[in-house]
């Protein structure tokens, strides 16, 4: 259980933390519950995947409503050109921050079963409990 939101998840070592802090003002992210060893499988991120076509439609979209945070992950390497959007249908994945001096990596498989790209975040060195997840900038 994190200490700073009370908060936990039953089936990852993270939680979600509201901890917006004066000045910094950092809204959401996410916190190591307990040690995560360099290489440990963190959580997956999640959500729709989409194409190009519906990600510009989206974006247009998000932009005429003056949205400001936008929860998606390119799909790298892949010749269809898909992404993951996390804004409605992701989960806590999304709240990782981004940091020249990442702690946190994406390493990408396709189901066996649906043959559908996945995205897991993993650890790139050892996490120490309440240390906040960042991915690269």
């Amino acid at each position: 259980m994190c200490a700073l939101c009370a908060r936990s998840s039953a089936l990852t070592s993270v939680c979600v933390c509201a901890c917006c802090r004066a000045l910094l003002c950092r809204g959401y992210g996410v916190r190591a519950l307990q040690r995560i060893k360099a290489g440990q499988f963190i959580l997956e991120y999640v959500g729709e995947v989409i194409d190009s076509k519906e990600l510009s439609r989206r974006m247009e979209a998000a932009r005429s409503t003056a949205q400001h945070s936008y929860y998606i992950m390119e799909l790298e390497g892949n010749s269809d050109h898909l992404y993951i959007d996390a804004r409605t249908k992701g989960g806590i994945a999304r709240l990782i921050n981004s940091s020249c001096n990442p702690n946190c990596e994406t390493q990408k498989w396709h189901d066996a079963s649906s043959g559908e790209p996945r995205v897991g975040i993993f650890a790139r060195r050892d996490i120490e409990p309440g240390e906040v997840g960042v991915m690269p900038t």
